[in-house]
């Protein structure tokens, strides 16, 4: 008899042994285990593992989506550690009809109360499903026939979460307004969340946890009256192409108003919204107009250390102890983009090591320029002391420009205003500080009135 030594990536012991719903599937084996990922909720985490590997297992399990099917990547030994955010996706998706027509708490537990009814029997999948479907009114086996196909991403923006305190002949309601609008050409489902209560996350309450579905182009305005403040929104993107692909939006004022409170609580279409503003030239480091400097030479040693493990994905961690000596893509809530929020990382040093944005112009005049803020060093090292070195490049001259990168938040910071003729500006970033790293983001330009 011959004995196979091969790791089996659906072993979930101490569960092998205590099953109490045993769901069976001809076609779809996993069946047992997308329930029971589902029900732990895992896609609504917030994963601490992004911070060390750049991205979470949701967001790979997402980004692989876009090129392989659920079927073969349940097949593929390679990504048996993402087993259970493929799954978790997978499952997300296929009850996400369900979860609109519910409400996402009242879906799961007419799910529980199913699986509850046939503790210990053997339950079929597809017959779960339809019984499932008569509780929700809405179809959800046909999301089982795009399990054999890769799946076209969609990718959203999200705006800053504006909110008024109002006063109607002294009872205090609070209104909260923002927009989520999907700007690709795929439908897709993103999940909502809103707490309130204190100014500090542990403080929060969560009070909304629904899903909504967005048509290719298609913005919402979402209005919520709340008789306490909402602090902060977090939406999820689940299966996109979103990097965080948790958006995690803190309220950042509250506006005071004497008047009647003339809103209505509800999601209404609107036009497509777009984060840029009329008169804004942004280069991000995604575009192509973002350049770096050749990598400078290092010893062997240094090398072996700096080395970044070989990945088909195009981010990574980036360690606060151990800041990379190339400039190295990472991703971070923090961080500028329209639907990937990243940044390029690099150890300090004597200047050499540059990156550059160049900016088209499309008339001379005085232009605002300006960097995307945002302080990661501040995380691990509140005394930390220096400054971001920039040069202005136009018309053949050279400006220096200085950022102390201590006071920033997430935020544009003004590197100062300059006249610049109808052409190009480079606007270079060098890896000279006292700081302990360099984070390459965003640029901004605006033609003052």
């Amino acid at each position: 008899m011959e004995i196979s030594q091969s790791v089996n990536p659906y072993y979930i012991y101490p569960q092998f042994y205590n099953f109490r719903y045993n769901l069976f599937s001809v076609g779809w084996p996993v069946a047992n285990r997308l329930i029971e990922v589902y029900l732990q909720d895992k896609v609504s985490a917030v994963s601490w593992e992004r911070e060390i590997n750049g991205l979470s297992g949701n967001e790979k399990a997402s980004l692989l989506f876009e090129n392989y099917s659920f079927k073969e990547l349940l097949g593929d030994i390679r990504y048996k550690d993402l087993l259970d955010p493929v799954t978790g996706l997978k499952a997300s998706d296929l009850f996400a009809q369900a979860e609109i027509a519910m409400g996402v708490s009242l879906f799961r537990d007419s799910l529980f109360a199913v699986l509850a009814r046939n503790t210990f029997h053997n339950i079929e999948f597809e017959q779960l499903l339809d019984t499932l479907e008569m509780i929700s009114g809405a179809d959800i086996k046909p999301g089982i026939s795009s399990w054999s196909y890769p799946t076209a991403l969609p990718f959203y923006t999200v705006s800053q979460p504006v909110v008024s305190q109002v006063n109607d002949r002294g009872k205090e309601t609070f209104v909260l307004k923002t927009i989520i609008s999907n700007n690709s050409d795929h439908t897709g489902v993103v999940q909502v969340n809103i707490h309130v209560g204190g100014m500090w996350s542990q403080d929060m309450v969560n009070r909304v946890n629904r899903k909504i579905e967005l048509n290719p182009h298609e913005s919402r305005l979402l209005v919520s009256l709340w008789d306490e403040a909402p602090r902060q929104i977090v939406v999820n993107t689940l299966t996109s192409g979103n990097l965080p692909s948790v958006l995690e939006i803190p309220v950042r004022n509250i506006v005071r108003e004497s008047r009647r409170v003339t809103e209505t609580e509800g999601d209404f279409v609107m036009a497509e919204y777009h984060i840029e503003l009329p008169g804004e030239i942004i280069v991000d480091n995604e575009d192509p107009l973002f350049f770096l400097s050749e990598p400078a030479f290092v010893g062997l040693l240094p090398t072996l250390l700096d080395e970044v493990e070989d990945s088909e994905f195009a981010y990574t961690g980036v360690p606060w102890w151990r800041p990379p000596l190339q400039w190295t893509a990472t991703t971070h809530a923090g961080y500028y983009g329209k639907y990937i929020r990243s940044a390029y990382v690099i150890r300090s040093g004597d200047g050499s090591q540059t990156a550059t944005w160049r900016v088209p112009l499309p008339a001379p005049g005085d232009y605002e320029i300006y960097y995307w803020a945002f302080n990661t060093e501040s995380r691990s090292n509140r005394n930390a002391k220096g400054e971001y070195s920039f040069k202005i490049k136009h018309d053949g001259e050279e400006e220096e420009a200085w950022l102390d990168i201590r006071r920033a938040g997430e935020e544009w910071a003004l590197l100062g205003v300059y006249y610049l003729e109808a052409d190009t500006v480079d606007i270079v970033l060098s890896n000279q500080t006292k700081l302990r790293t360099v984070t390459a983001d965003a640029v901004k330009v605006v033609k003052k009135q």
